[in-house]
């Protein structure tokens, strides 16, 4: 070939645009830049250039509204969610099939805005409900069904369409925007008002409390909003006199079985939201027990919201189950997350808030509160009071705090959203503070000094106005009852009466309403249920009970009872107000001032119910909280809540009753309750051992107290506090009547009723043949005498008696003892075990016993004390202290809120203890010895017990049959378990330490007169001595007024506080000693012992409630920040739900149920799925989140637990690195396709395909382009210009905002993306000013509060050519080939995302903008644009190349509407070019068909010389054009201008040829041909937007 002959090369753009490379080394098959350009065409031509389908209008959108939020849902429907430009309406709607707009929702309630975008998740549910889920960034998540609009209807628009009304006339809101919020929220917290048990029902015996959650009408639940208190269920029917009532359990077995309670538990509830129709209650039960609430929790079916009571009746078998751990939690409340996103069937909301408040503020508030003692009177021998432990009432509203306790109290407040606060300590009383009843308790620890940047200090100043920084943490002492003057009880003789009041309403109609009629309103044939409200108060309580109940035509005319209880009201009169709900249109249609539809008439009434005589009153203490201040704008009410106490929290760790003990040498023994000094002087007229005298032990008291009888608790306590003294007022023994005149010692003659005496209970005899006379021989068996003694006592506070400081503190079991340095401390009762409480120093006995031989109890408290209770206050779980909030009303301070929610229960128990006395054996010659054999004898029985329970062997006795066995199984079972006796030991202390002189220790009064001195010597007896102390009151935290009994026939405790019976008492000691057996002589047979006093209590009757947790705000809450409760690299995910589920479990969010990221990397930017993972943006890295479900079955039940095992995975970076890598801020930018998700990081200056791995696109020929423009010019040139960042990122919807957008084309393939950004033109820079408002008589303005521009008070677009430079950019990339196609010249705000079809919506118009028309191309938006496809030719980078011409292969189509075809269009091809070298250019030339012209236009053109035109003419399929000369005129210039005065009215053309560089006037004698080492040719279609033009290839001729 020589060297000067023409090279022809073809070239195919089919390989992408490419600009990475020097023109010299353009990859072959890419091109340098397109635009308008798609790689293949509806009927296939696949790798070529095409100019793309123009988009068209389909629908109008409404007018001055933004498309914000889309997602495709089904059938080529598309959901869309717009919002005004001024933010003041919104409306959802859909993109139907053929491009038509339907709007669902227009509202202007929903809050969203401009400013941020809505990302949204499509569902079906149920196979037919298009429902989706969306999130903006401001305010709560949302969602709305399609299919089922009328879920989401305000309760007026309900009513109106519900009367018949117009839809299309309705003038009122539509809308309800809570049932909109994706996580249920409600506007009302629902309020326990009343319990009441009713004696019919099947409830096991055990402790109940309620929940209540809110159900919409499409079954979707809140969580369960709040918890009651507990109620106690036993079985005996309140009915029964007081004393008889018992607890009960939920036990079968052979010693307590009970059925269940024939009881329900009626609730009155209110408060209820009626924008939620139904409710539903979770039954919690503590019944087996245990003391804790079983794991299977109760629901209820849904009840109407305008139902204002639940009966709970115990048919379990229709109710549903859920666990425990379902109500404990509460949902959680996201706020304002960023993202979402859903995989494996839970929702996932990402980079979301708490309640944006500072709550460091707060505390100061909680510091003044002021506390003080309060108290309640209370009948303890009456049912019906309150607060009496055997009053359901009691447990729900009025449990008293144990006088000088300890408790640490903080206050929660509530928001107008229902937001319950973090708690906030409130301080204990000030040692200075006169004015309160409570005590001044301090511990070690200081109120630490946190800094508070918005106020003086943290902790403020208490309620008397000093600082509490640095003072030692103060709780809350309760005084003792003697520090207050409250005694334990007083007897009120003259008895007392029992009053209840009751509020009743009566509703009429107005006769006077207009516009009439004067009937019950109807709607159709059915009479309208309308909501209306109650409000009163209650006793002293500063806020209002609201009722809520539903008015129907039958309640017309009759009394409503709306309180009836033995509380009087407060203010009555102006304080009871009533109304139809004014929360209702439905109640506000029939209500205006001065012209109401009805009438409401209150009265108000006390009653009788019952006089109490000889009633026993008590006050047990609440607490008074004063000074409550609102602390913010948005709080409504508060709730008290106390530090959950445990066991090493207790100062007082019971009550208990002390009692003086008798001693004998070394042996100190308890055994006689109340033992008298004095022995009788005479006994049936006869003088015994007159002036003898009992030896009382004055260095230690045995002590009685609930704790250990009941639980079995040895605590150890460091001191006694003296409350009081029980004094002796009656004591009751048996006497003996001699009116037959038989001898005193003749126990068994008629009318002698010395004591309890049963003849032959036990098999033997003391007749010796070899000693004793035929005559004196005995075969009928041992008797039994058990003396007795009951002591009445009355109570009275003491401020004198004391009892020393201890030395030790011994617990003994029945029959035992312990050795405390040379004392041999002994227990000798065989029923009870006992306390015994040792001194160093001698204990002032008197009160106990005195020189008119009259005997007194101490009553007192154990003591532990400690300066450290509660040190971990701040970290301690909390549990409300009342049912209800309680709301500040129209007062922004509260004074007298009461709280009595304590464990201190005031009950009474008679106190039995029995002692051995001695055998005495018949009048006759006693063998040496005998006493130890009878003594064996008699305890065989007992013997032969314990060898069964023992496994003990050689003990029987046949004379025992299987049933009398049994009973005495039993008893040994309940005498082992209650007093701990073991009978070796009591064997011993008979056999072994009575003959020391132990025996020395029971002879008292009593014992001389009711057995020792009474002896019938005419037959061998056994004696015993039985004490009794009756109606002691004890206040205890062990609920002890509902013991439980036995229910096998076998003693267990005499019913306290009743009237001595002493018949009764008798009964019950022959019981408590014998069993029955016809096969004794009296019918009965000894035991050998007496069964044990019973101490049972159901543990599940001490609950409380404590299935909602509260804390205080966390210590390390950062009060310096505004961040607090931002949490920006969270990630939050649902329960799983299913597709027929009734309930949408992507509505429920469980507190657990998060992950957080590390943060090292940014906040999260954005989240999607791929390949069933979770991958999630930050601005710097992509994390992979993998998920680990879990679920737990409890009891049949499955519940999903939230331990956040769904991600226990940790979270990974895809791609490792200090720096990170991949990250991604503009959202928008990302784009979801067919082969994987694309994305812009615009840190890495990068785009990215993340399918298989992370694939960096951006460097398939692009790379350098888009580092030069994936910054945001706008916010860089802002911030370093101003100091001030850009507020509107990310928010490429907005008119005033940057950010990019993306869509995924399905037809051709490809993603599009839009960069949205500006630059301030220079010279506008300096004179623009930053202000945080706008001023009409400034310049250009930026204003930082709203992100706009401004000249004056007039809004300057973005768009605006004359202050701003465009800088946005749209571009394509396939991902058939892999490679970019083309730039754009549509820049939309918004594009729409469909199946087969997407749109675009801009500011300029309110169109939907359809895509890839097939029958017009390069128009969008109703604009003609240009078609460009640029390229390189460089053959041979080393040699240097004339370009002589080009030959370009190119077809042009247009659509035939008629035949449904294209047909060709032979003379359109492009229509200018530009052929440019490194210094040389042609300057824009028009191409001008030669065929296209008439002979004379031809050669007008052929001889004008019109250098700015080139005649091509087609040859084949190939346009010829050639004579390409340089026009540049000066070459120290660039050859191109992007300057922004050239270009912004063709842009986004990228450059126009520098027409200062370039002349068309040039000499033609200079005209030059194009030299160089490549050439670039541009070639540009500017007309004919019916035509479609595809350039298959281009054929350079070049000469060496």
């Amino acid at each position: 070939m020589a060297d000067n002959q023409n090279i022809q090369t073809p070239h195919q753009a089919s390989k992408g645009m490419h600009t990475d490379n020097n023109y010299i080394n353009q990859p072959e098959g890419t091109y340098r830049y397109a635009l308008n350009a798609v790689n293949e065409t509806r009927d296939g031509n696949q790798n070529s250039l095409s100019t793309e389908g123009a988009n068209y209008s389909t629908d109008d959108l409404p007018g001055g509204y933004a498309v914000i939020g889309d997602v495709y849902m089904t059938n080529e429907v598309t959901a869309v969610i717009l919002t005004s430009y001024d933010d003041s309406r919104q409306q959802i709607g859909v993109v139907d099939q053929a491009g038509k707009y339907i709007p669902y929702v227009d509202t202007g309630i929903l809050g969203m805005s401009i400013k941020n975008q809505a990302d949204i998740e499509f569902r079906l549910r149920k196979g037919n409900q298009r429902v989706i889920y969306w999130v903006d960034g401001d305010g709560f998540a949302k969602t709305f069904n399609f299919d089922r609009p009328h879920n989401f209807y305000s309760e007026d628009y309900k009513f109106y369409l519900k009367a018949g009304g117009n839809p299309d006339t309705y003038a009122g809101e539509k809308w309800d925007l809570s049932s909109f919020n994706l996580i249920k929220t409600y506007s009302t917290i629902p309020e326990f008002n009343d319990v009441e048990i009713i004696e019919n029902g099947s409830i096991p015996a055990g402790s109940y409390n309620f929940a209540i959650g809110l159900v919409d009408e499409d079954l979707n639940p809140t969580g369960w909003i709040t918890t009651s208190n507990t109620v106690n269920i036993f079985n005996d029917t309140i009915t029964n006199t007081f004393e008889r009532i018992r607890g009960s359990k939920n036990v079968d077995n052979s010693a307590q079985s009970f059925p269940r309670a024939n009881k329900s538990i009626k609730l009155t509830i209110g408060n209820l939201d009626t924008s939620f129709p139904y409710y539903r209650v979770a039954i919690i039960r503590a019944n087996k027990v245990t003391g804790v609430p079983d794991e299977v929790v109760l629901v209820s079916d849904l009840q109407p919201t305008t139902n204002s009571t639940f009966i709970y009746s115990g048919n379990d078998d229709n109710l549903t189950r859920t666990s425990l751990g379902d109500i404990l939690i509460d949902s959680e409340l996201v706020y304002a997350p960023k993202h979402i996103e859903q995989l494996e069937n839970k929702l996932i909301l990402l980079n979301g808030k708490g309640k944006s408040v500072n709550f460091c503020e707060f505390q100061e508030y909680a510091s003044k509160i002021a506390a003080n003692l309060t108290t309640k009177e209370v009948i303890l021998n009456s049912v019906l009071s309150e607060g009496n432990i055997k009053n359901a009432k009691s447990t729900f509203f009025y449990s008293g705090y144990m006088p000088g306790e300890v408790h640490a109290f903080n206050v929660h407040y509530v928001f107008t959203d229902n937001y319950i606060s973090p708690g906030f300590h409130i301080p204990g009383k000030s040692v200075d503070d006169v004015g309160s009843l409570m005590k001044h308790y301090e511990i070690e620890s200081r109120y630490l000094d946190l800094h508070n940047c918005s106020t003086e200090n943290y902790w403020g100043f208490d309620n008397l106005g000093d600082s509490l920084v640095g003072k030692k943490v103060r709780h809350h002492r309760f005084p003792f009852r003697h520090e207050v003057n409250k005694p334990l009880y007083t007897r009120n003789t003259s008895g007392t009466d029992i009053n209840k009041y009751r509020l009743k309403v009566e509703f009429t109609l107005n006769p006077a309403w207009t516009p009439g009629p004067i009937e019950y309103p109807t709607s159709g044939s059915d009479p309208i249920v309308i909501p209306y409200r109650i409000e009163y108060k209650v006793g002293s309580s500063p806020t209002s009970v609201l009722f809520s109940g539903s008015l129907t035509d039958s309640d017309m005319g009759n009394d409503i009872v709306i309180y009836d209880d033995i509380t009087p009201l407060a203010d009555v009169s102006p304080g009871i107000k009533g109304e139809l709900d004014p929360t209702s249109q439905l109640a506000v249609t029939y209500q205006s001032p001065g012209n109401d539809r009805f009438i409401l008439t209150f009265t108000y009434e006390t009653y009788l119910v019952d006089t109490v005589s000889n009633s026993d009153v008590t006050e047990i203490f609440g607490i008074e909280f004063s000074n409550i201040e609102r602390p913010h704008p948005d709080v409504i009410g508060f709730f008290i809540t106390r530090a959950e106490k445990l066991d090493d929290d207790r100062l007082i760790l019971d009550n208990a009753v002390f009692g003086p003990m008798t001693e004998f040498n070394n042996y100190k023994s308890f055994g006689l309750l109340t033992p008298k000094q004095f022995y009788l002087t005479n006994n049936c007229g006869v003088v015994h051992n007159a002036g003898k005298t009992l030896q009382y032990y004055d260095k230690g008291v045995w002590f009685f107290n609930p704790q250990f009888q009941f639980n079995n608790k040895k605590d150890e306590f460091s001191r006694v506090e003296v409350e009081g003294v029980y004094s002796q007022t009656t004591v009751q023994m048996p006497t003996i009547s001699n009116t037959d005149g038989q001898p005193c010692n003749n126990l068994a003659a008629a009318g002698n009723s010395k004591g309890v005496y049963v003849e032959d209970v036990q098999a033997g005899t003391s007749y010796n043949p070899e000693v004793n006379t035929k005559k004196d021989k005995d075969d009928d068996g041992f008797d039994l005498l058990v003396g007795y003694r009951n002591t009445n006592m009355s109570f009275a506070l003491s401020d004198t008696v004391e009892i020393p400081a201890k030395k030790r503190v011994v617990y003994l079991n029945a029959a035992s003892y312990q050795t405390v340095d040379s004392d041999i401390l002994y227990n000798v009762s065989v029923d009870n075990k006992i306390g015994i409480y040792a001194t160093n120093d001698d204990i002032d006995l008197n009160p106990m016993h005195n020189g008119s031989n009259e005997n007194g109890l101490i009553y007192g408290s154990l003591v532990r004390d400690s300066n450290v209770l509660y040190s971990n206050f701040l970290t301690r779980p909390y549990y409300k202290e009342h049912n209800n909030p309680i709301y500040f009303g129209d007062d922004d301070i509260l004074n007298g809120v009461e709280i009595f929610n304590g464990d201190a229960k005031i009950s009474a128990l008679n106190i039995v203890s029995s002692v051995f006395y001695d055998m005495v054996v018949a009048d006759r010659p006693k063998k040496s010895g005998l006493w130890k054999i009878i003594l064996g004898a008699v305890l065989i029985v007992a013997g032969v017990v314990v060898g069964i329970f023992t496994g003990g062997a050689g003990l029987t006795i046949s004379a025992v049959g299987a049933a009398v066995l049994a009973g005495l199984a039993i008893s040994y079972g309940v005498s082992l378990a209650m007093s701990g006796i073991k009978f070796e030991q009591f064997k011993k202390m008979v056999d072994v330490d009575y003959e020391k002189g132990l025996k020395e220790t029971v002879v008292d009064g009593g014992v001389f007169e009711t057995v020792r001195d009474i002896i019938d010597k005419s037959d061998d007896t056994i004696r015993w001595f039985t004490d009794r102390v009756s109606n002691i009151y004890i206040e205890s935290p062990v609920p002890f007024g509902l013991r439980s009994g036995l229910t096998a026939g076998v003693p267990d405790f005499v019913d306290a506080p009743d009237i001595y019976d002493e018949a009764g008492f008798r009964s019950y000691l022959i019981e408590k000693f014998t069993v029955v057996d016809r096969d004794q002589g009296s019918g009965r047979l000894y035991k050998g012992y007496p069964t044990a006093e019973f101490y049972d209590i159901n543990p599940d009757y001490g609950r409380f409630n404590k299935q909602k947790v509260f804390i205080s705000l966390p210590i390390e809450y950062d009060c310096c920040t505004d961040k607090n409760e931002e949490f920006p690299m969270r990630v939050w995910w649902s329960e799983q739900s299913f597709q027929e589920e009734n309930v949408d479990n992507y509505r429920v969010f469980l507190p657990n149920n998060y992950k957080d990221i590390e943060g090292e990397h940014g906040e999260i930017t954005n989240a999607y799925r791929m390949n069933n993972s979770l991958f999630i943006h930050t601005k710097e890295a992509l994390w992979h989140l993998p998920q680990n479900n879990q679920e737990r079955i409890t009891d049949g039940v499955v519940s999903y637990i939230g331990t956040g095992e769904f991600f226990s995975i940790p979270p990974v970076k895809v791609i490792d690195g200090d720096l990170g890598y991949g990250g991604c801020s503009d959202k928008w930018g990302t784009q979801q396709t067919s082969g994987g998700v694309v994305f812009v990081s615009a840190i890495d200056r990068k785009i990215y395909l993340h399918s298989d791995g992370i694939s960096d696109i951006s460097s398939r020929g692009m790379s350098n382009d888009f580092k030069n423009n994936l910054v945001s010019f706008l916010e860089e040139q802002l911030y370093e210009s101003k100091g001030e960042k850009f507020l509107l990122l990310n928010n490429p919807a907005n008119p005033s905002g940057v950010g990019y957008l993306s869509v995924f084309d399905t037809r051709y393939d490809r993603v599009i993306i839009t960069k949205k950004d500006y630059r301030i033109v220079d010279r506008f820079v300096d004179e623009l000013t930053v202000v945080t408002e706008v001023f009409p008589n400034l310049g250009f303005t930026y204003n930082k509060t709203n992100g706009k521009f401004y000249i004056g008070d007039t809004h300057v677009l973005l768009t605006n050519s004359v202050y701003f430079e465009n800088k946005s950019f749209t571009v394509s990339f396939s991902l058939h080939t892999g490679t970019w196609v083309s730039y754009h010249s549509y820049l939309p705000d918004y594009y729409i995302h469909g199946h087969n079809h997407f749109y675009a919506t801009t500011y300029l118009n309110n169109s939907l903008w359809r895509f890839n028309s097939h029958t017009m191309f390069k128009n969008f938006f109703g604009t003609s644009v240009s078609y460009i496809v640029e390229r390189v030719h460089a053959p041979n980078p080393m040699v240097e190349t004339t370009f002589e011409d080009l030959s370009v292969h190119t077809e042009a189509k247009i659509w035939n509407n008629v035949t449904k075809n294209y047909m060709n269009a032979n003379l359109i091809t492009f229509d200018s070019m530009i052929a440019y070298n490194t210094k040389q250019s042609t300057g824009r030339k028009i191409l001008i068909v030669k065929e296209s012209q008439s002979f004379e236009e031809w050669i007008q053109n052929q001889t004008a010389d019109i250098i700015t035109h080139i005649i091509i003419e087609k040859d084949g399929n190939y346009w010829r054009i050639n004579d390409f000369r340089d026009q540049v005129v000066d070459h120290d210039l660039p050859i191109f201008t992007s300057e922004w005065n050239q270009i912004l009215g063709i842009y986004p053309i990228d450059k126009v040829p520098n027409y200062v560089a370039i002349s068309f006037l040039k000499d033609w004698w200079e005209l030059e041909m194009l030299r160089d080492k490549f050439i670039v040719v541009r070639l540009e279609q500017n007309n004919f937007d019916n035509a479609r033009i595809t350039i298959f290839f281009t054929i350079d001729t070049t000469k060496p």
